[in-house]
C-alpha cells in the first residue's frame, strides 16, 4: 500500500523571552501568515493528511491550527511530546507506531530532527528538490514523500521525494 508522509516544520516563532521557556514560544506575525499561506496551498493541491502527529510546543500547535483553518473538516491530531526536539531516528520510531490503515500522515515538528529525516528520506525523486533540502530547511518548510509498505518500514523503504515547499516558493 502506498504511503504519503507530509513533514512540516513549524512556522516562524517569536524570539525566546528572557526567563521564558522555549517550549512555550508562540508564532510571530510572519509565522501566522506563512502557515495560513501554506494551508491555502495544501488545500488547492488536495494535500489532505488523514492524521497529524504534532509536537506539543506552542509554535507547532499554532502552525498546524493556521494550516487546518482553511480545510473543510477537522483532521484527527495526536499531540506527541516526544516530537519536541526529537532526532531523526526518534521521529522515525514515532511514525513507525502508526497503523497501516492510515495512508497519508503528517508530522509537525522542529529542526534539526525534521531536516535530518527529510535528508534521509529524499533517496529518490526530484534531484533539484533534494539539493534544495540539503542546503536549508527553513521555518514552515513542507515536504511530501511517497513509499510503498508499512509505516514501521519507513527507515528502510525506497522513498521518493515528491515536493519541497518553503514560504519563499509560494
Amino acid at each position: 500500500m502506498q504511503k504519503t508522509l507530509y513533514i512540516l516544520r513549524h512556522a516562524k516563532a517569536e524570539a525566546l523571552a528572557p526567563g521564558g521557556e522555549d517550549h512555550d514560544r508562540p508564532l510571530a506575525e510572519r509565522g501566522f501568515r506563512e502557515a495560513s499561506q501554506l494551508g491555502k496551498y495544501m488545500m488547492g493541491q488536495h494535500l489532505w493528511p488523514e492524521k497529524i502527529l504534532c509536537s506539543t510546543a506552542t509554535r507547532t500547535r499554532q502552525t498546524w491550527q493556521q494550516v487546518q483553518d482553511v480545510f473543510p473538516q477537522t483532521i484527527p491530531i495526536h499531540y506527541e511530546e516526544k516530537l519536541y526536539h526529537a532526532s531523526a531516528p526518534e521521529i522515525g520510531r514515532i511514525i513507525g507506531y502508526e497503523a497501516d490503515t492510515i495512508s497519508k500522515l503528517m508530522v509537525v515538528g522542529h529542526n534539526p530532527g525534521l531536516h535530518e529525516i527529510c535528508l534521509r528520506l529524499a533517496k529518490d525523486g526530484d534531484n533539484k528538490l533534494r539539493n534544495q533540502i540539503t542546503m536549508k530547511f527553513p521555518t514552515c518548510s513542507f515536504v511530501e514523500v511517497h513509499f510503498d509498505g508499512s509505516w514501521r518500514d519507513l527507515g528502510t523503504a525506497d522513498t521518493a521525494l515528491i515536493r519541497f515547499i518553503t514560504p519563499d516558493s509560494l
